[in-house]
């Protein structure tokens, strides 16, 4: 069974790094690939879990994610 994911790239071609705090308003979002990027978050606080490749990580803050 082969999944298709909609690539997200949020960069701007002139931008080679992106910093962005999270948006408060989203909690959950749908199966996705980035695109020719790495992605890394900094939790400093909140809970919550993180899943990436359908393994599921519990967030305790302070915590790093590169993706």
């Amino acid at each position: 069974m082969k999944t298709e994911f909609e690539i997200k790239d949020k960069t701007r071609q002139t931008e080679e790094i992106k910093i962005a705090p999270f948006r408060k308003h989203i909690r959950k979002t749908s199966p996705h690939k980035h695109n020719s990027y790495f992605e890394i978050i900094y939790r400093t606080k909140g809970q919550g879990s993180h899943t990436i490749d359908t393994k599921e990580y519990e967030i305790k803050p302070p915590v790093v994610f590169t993706i």
